[in-house]
């Protein structure tokens, strides 16, 4: 069985019998130069101590020393004046384990589930954009990467030798950037784009933080948009962290690997938890989190990690690699899903060229998808596809205005062609969108000014934002300036029209009185085959004397009136003071249901005046008028029920205006007016669409189903109103939500209107739908179920012999499962005596049958039995439906004593692990440390359930 437990571990030592040591130099200190100082090299003989390498940009060194001399060569060197400081190194391990199973087809899957055919279609990368691996090394000559390899550098070595004798490298550039569509091999993800192979480990593949430190530097020099580092380590160090910053201040997008030790607490894995990295956790052929994978607030977001496809040395070296076939083999963990992410990251790069890495990065991580930020992986795993979609362009599109003008008259027209394929346009002046994307790219001019504009046509991405510059022409709109139909001079009283003549449906009127625009209501209608607009000014509102009256060019909406203007003139008002003081039922609904059948106008006379009704259609047209007559100073109203003059209900809905004209009789000419509007609404709200009907739920207080969130889509604005009853057919309950549309939800908590919790039992609702004209509508009776169980806690252990497992693990060559040899009469032995560089682990899988329940809190497994060879390893697991794959307890048990005796192997948290009410346990010895054979012979295998249920 392939092992899939310890990814990545570290590796703390160094080469065999000797230990890497970093020595850390005073600023200042030219570091190639001290190092190869008789004083200071005299030192290093002095203890044994071989220069193994130097890294300029961390102002450090690296040196092996024999492992009885360690301690003394760190205090000699401390003690020198050039040094800041002697420590041993920190080292980095890939974050992977292989697998030995070729499986062809893996490589469409999983490039499938990432969108990754589809985002080429959008574009297939450049080898202007260069993906560094930071790594063990690349095979320059493998037949998928001949070619892509444009830059190559060893730190280790200071020399341009990327030899991969790990073969960790190898793969992970393979991921990113094979060749592709080359017939041959595997498809990098990265397609067109090109690889800069930086080694960072030495002959027998350790890497120290300050060789890594050194290579993420280089490849920033050399040039790399992105930097893909599939190394790990659970610390952080100085000399990264600055090396990490400096290829983010050179521009590098770098793309890290979150770690593989799912089930150990989850630490923070660096460099991918630095800031500004994007950090990548794993998932599973199902988009699952992958059981390994680190995941937290700190990881950006995820790719597949599991079954990979890649590309391995043509020559493998058995004392180092990883892998166990040439030229191709698939691997499992976040060092492959990393370079998923890193070959996307350089796609966008050439698709948006000038795009910042944070650009980048905000668009692979907005759109990934699958999961919320408290799962752990960020939103979600890789789709390049839409990211490809959402990066903002930053190519301009070619250009051509209809016309071509520098002076326009009411519109212009643009056209254009995109530089990036699959990209939109969309029209700007003067830095505003005003048309486009996915629509006319016309201006319309009307309520500009007549001077320069800046006409812009931008590239948008197909799913995200415009760019943030285009394509540019200067225009300039001419328009004949409007005309006031009245008299410089003229006397005007209440209510003037003030025709505007104009041919245009493109713009809008408005008229300023005094230089102020007096009322919204003033734009024009600008209809086809109108050929005037035909503002109202009510100098009911203004005080008597002369005013100055200004026709303005607006946009059609009125917002944006910097257009031409009439000549101003002058008027002179005398009118009647009367005011609208309030409508009652401003919708309203005259269907004969009795509810809001009238709208009701106040109006307040300041004088005795003569009055008249009105009511008046949105296109002008008069529908009601009734002579009221004279009146004394004071408050009125005026009803109306919806009928036209006939007497017959007007037809449909709509606003209308209504109008109190004033007049005086002892002063001819002298009038008045007050208006307000009226909406006449007979249809009610609809709902197409509950929910909740037929559902039970527990209003006991314990965070299950505490309440009832029945919901109803309501097309138009409207009080909902949820009506519940007993069995009896008694209201026990009802609850409103105002002014609500679109899907709603009206929560019962199961109480009465008392405050009481409801009995048991069955209960009927309906939903009531009431709309601002008081038309209504009812939704047919839904049924819901109350129950008064609550959630309890159980726990029930189960236990089984060990010879009741129903499958085994291992191979022959290295692992058995065995009943014979066993010390107990129903036991089973697990011997385990494979390579330590072999992933395999012997494992014996166990069926537990558990009780239904709301949720599974927690399982404990332990086993009895003993070791025959001593020490020895134990681990367990719980299979979890949502990553598809067994969770390992952390840490495994060891074994020094030769009795039987009881392991607790630890504690899975419960929820996703129990499907069908059948729990999946294995308990397994790994391959791990101990020598050539660790073993566990299995007597029994206990099982404690933790549980919550109703009762």
């Amino acid at each position: 069985t392939t092992a899939r437990a310890g990814l990545g571990r570290l590796r703390t030592g160094g080469p065999a019998g000797r230990t890497i040591v970093t020595v850390k130099f005073r600023t200042g200190v030219k570091v190639s130069s001290v190092t190869g100082a008789s004083a200071l090299a005299s030192t290093a003989r002095g203890h044994g101590a071989t220069k193994r390498s130097v890294a300029t940009g961390a102002g450090a060194a690296t040196y092996t020393v024999p492992n009885a001399d360690v301690d003394a060569f760190l205090a000699a060197m401390a003690a020198r004046p050039e040094v800041a400081a002697a420590t041993r190194a920190h080292l980095f391990a890939p974050l992977v384990t292989p697998t030995d199973t070729d499986y062809a087809t893996q490589q469409k899957t999983y490039l499938t589930s990432i969108a990754a055919p589809t985002g080429w279609d959008y574009g297939r990368g450049s080898a202007s954009v260069k993906i560094a691996v930071v790594d063990t090394g690349v095979d320059v000559g493998h037949p998928d990467l001949v070619g892509k390899v444009v830059d190559q550098y060893d730190t280790v070595t200071d020399t341009t030798d990327v030899t991969d004798g790990v073969g960790h490298g190898t793969f992970v550039a393979g991921v990113a950037a094979a060749a592709t569509n080359n017939a041959k091999g595997i498809a990098g993800v990265g397609f067109n784009s090109s690889i800069v192979a930086v080694k960072v480990a030495d002959g027998d593949g350790f890497m120290s933080d300050i060789d890594v430190a050194e290579g993420i530097r280089k490849a920033a020099d050399l040039g790399a948009k992105v930097i893909n580092i599939s190394l790990g380590s659970d610390t952080s160090d100085t000399a990264t962290s600055s090396a990490v910053a400096y290829a983010q201040g050179k521009g590098a997008l770098v793309v890290a690997s979150a770690g593989n030790s799912g089930q150990e607490g989850n630490p923070k894995m660096y460099p991918a938890a630095y800031a500004g990295v994007l950090s990548v956790g794993a998932t599973d052929a199902k988009g699952h989190r992958a059981w390994f994978s680190e995941h937290g607030t700190w990881v950006s977001m995820a790719a597949p990690g599991i079954n990979i496809r890649g590309t391995t040395p043509r020559v493998l070296d058995p004392a180092l690699t990883i892998w166990s076939k040439p030229n191709y083999d698939n691997g499992d963990g976040t060092s492959f899903s990393a370079p998923m992410v890193a070959g996307a990251a350089a796609l966008l790069a050439a698709r948006a060229p000038g795009a910042t890495a944070a650009q980048i990065k905000a668009a692979l991580v907005s759109t990934a998808h699958g999961y919320t930020p408290s799962y752990g992986l960020g939103k979600g795993q890789l789709d390049v596809a839409k990211a490809m979609a959402t990066i903002t362009p930053t190519t301009k599109p070619t250009m051509t205005l209809d016309p071509a003008t520098s002076t326009v008259g009411e519109a212009v027209q643009a056209s254009g062609t995109p530089k990036t394929s699959l990209n939109t346009l969309a029209l700007y002046v003067d830095g505003n969108q005003v048309a486009g994307p996915g629509s006319d790219l016309v201006w319309r001019t009307s309520g500009y000014s007549h001077t320069p504009h800046t006409v812009e046509l931008r590239e948008c991405a197909p799913l995200g934002a415009c760019a943030a510059s285009g394509t540019t022409a200067e225009v300039t709109p001419q328009w004949a300036a409007p005309q006031i139909s009245l008299v410089d001079g003229a006397t005007v009283s209440g209510g003037v029209k003030v025709h505007v003549p104009s041919k245009s449906s493109a713009l809008g009127v408005i008229v300023l009185v005094d230089g102020v625009r007096v009322a919204a209501d003033l734009v024009g209608t600008g209809q086809d085959g109108i050929d005037e607009y035909v503002p109202e000014v009510n100098f009911s509102k203004l005080a008597d004397g002369p005013h100055t009256l200004q026709a303005v060019i607006c946009n059609r909406a009125g917002t944006l009136c910097d257009g031409a203007r009439s000549p101003e003139i002058t008027v002179t008002s005398t009118s009647l003071r009367v005011s609208t003081t309030g409508v009652s039922n401003a919708v309203f609904s005259p269907d004969g249901d009795g509810i809001k059948e009238t709208t009701s106008m106040s109006y307040t006379l300041s004088s005795a005046q003569t009055v008249t009704a009105r009511v008046v259609g949105r296109a002008g047209n008069l529908v009601r008028s009734v002579a009221v007559g004279p009146k004394a100073a004071g408050t009125y109203s005026f009803v109306w029920n919806g009928n036209a003059d006939n007497g017959t209900p007007v037809a449909g809905g709509g606003t209308y205006q209504l109008r109190i004209e004033t007049s005086d009789p002892a002063r001819p000419g002298v009038t008045g007016l007050a208006t307000a509007s009226a909406r006449i609404d007979r249809t009610a709200p609809t709902m197409p669409t509950l929910t909740g009907s037929g559902a039970t739920f527990y209003p006991v207080v314990d965070t299950y189903k505490d309440t009832f969130n029945p919901t109803a889509t309501l097309n138009e604005a409207a009080r909902l109103t949820l009506t519940l009853k007993n069995s009896a057919g008694t209201t026990v309950r009802s609850i409103s939500r105002t002014n609500v549309t679109g899907k709603t939800a009206v929560s019962w908590d199961g109480k009465n209107t008392a405050g009481a919790l409801v009995p048991a039992g069955a209960y009927t609702y309906r939903f009531t739908a009431t709309d601002a004209g008081g038309n209504k509508r009812t939704s047919a009776v839904q049924n819901v179920t109350v129950s008064r169980k609550k959630l309890t806690t159980f726990t029930k252990v189960y236990s089984k012999g060990g010879t009741s497992a129903y499958t085994g693990g291992g191979s022959a060559a290295c692992g058995t499962v065995t009943h014979t040899g066993s010390t107990y009469a129903a036991g089973l032995w697990l011997k385990n005596n494979c390579a330590r560089t072999s992933p395999e682990f012997v494992a014996a899988y166990y069926k537990f049958t558990v009780p239904g329940a709301v949720s599974y809190t927690s399982f404990k497994v332990a086993t009895s039995g003993r070791s025959h060879s001593q020490p020895a390893e134990v681990g367990a697991g719980v299979f979890g439906t949502q990553v598809d794959a067994y969770d390992l307890t952390y840490p495994t048990k060891k074994v020094a004593v030769a009795t039987t005796q009881t392991l607790t192997l630890g504690t899975i948290t419960g929820p996703g692990h129990a499907p069908g009410k059948v729990v999946d346990v294995l308990v397994y010895v790994p391959n791990d440390t101990y020598g050539p054979l660790t073993d566990w012979d299995i007597q029994t295998v206990k099982l404690t359930v933790t549980y919550r249920a109703l009762a």
